[in-house]
């Protein structure tokens, strides 16, 4: 009879402990999954047009959370001549969002500088942009301006009590500096039909005569 529980003791004894150690392997065989803070960027850089100062003009970036953690994105900043929206924002893993940058030169000249991103992120991709504000030239933003909107009247043969022709430079310059033109685009008496120039259009015949006429 002691024999009998002395092979039974041994038995329960090594059951037991090959219980333990097949718990103890299989939790040592789990993976451990580390928390990562990564994003990644749909471009490396933005390069916009040339673009005629007070005109303004778009390209959107996309933001993709690449960890398994939320981004908290807490800022982010653009040069002068640039706006992005929005600014902060929270990215869930595997989630993308876009922003969009916004190119407004007010001055004839280069623009360029990073847009930069504050967030909880490991890693810090950046953007570089850039721009030209160029001033507006009669052949380029003036002409079709008064092709679509003043010709019908405003034509080689003025028509409708139109006083003068707007076919040429010369024509439009004089108009400007001896018609008011501008106030009247302004104010809304020209063209007498129709919608109203939009204030980018009246804005460009602005910098067009501030830049001497070109």
């Amino acid at each position: 009879m002691n024999i009998m529980k002395k092979i039974t003791f041994i038995l329960l004894f090594s059951v037991l402990i090959y219980g333990i150690n097949t718990c103890s392997s299989s939790d040592d065989d789990e993976p451990i999954i580390e928390d990562t803070f990564t994003i990644s960027l749909s471009n490396s850089s933005i390069s916009f047009d040339d673009l005629i100062v007070n005109a303004s003009a778009t390209k959107d970036i996309t933001i993709t959370n690449t960890g398994n953690q939320d981004i908290n994105i807490s800022s982010i900043t653009v040069p002068t001549g640039f706006s992005v929206n929005p600014t902060t924002t929270t990215i869930l893993p595997n989630n993308d969002e876009i922003i969009t940058v916004t190119f407004l030169p007010t001055e004839i000249k280069s623009y360029s500088g990073a847009l930069t991103i504050t967030s909880n992120a490991t890693n810090t991709p950046g953007i570089s942009n850039n721009g030209n504000g160029i001033a507006p030239t009669y052949a380029a933003n003036i002409a079709p301006i008064t092709t679509a909107r003043c010709i019908s009247c405003h034509g080689n043969t003025p028509s409708n009590g139109a006083p003068m022709s707007l076919t040429s430079l010369a024509n439009v310059k004089d108009a400007i500096e001896n018609r008011g033109l501008v106030g009247r685009v302004e104010n809304g008496t020209m063209p007498p039909s129709g919608s109203d120039l939009t204030t980018a259009q009246i804005q460009a015949i602005k910098d067009w005569q501030a830049n001497g006429f070109q």
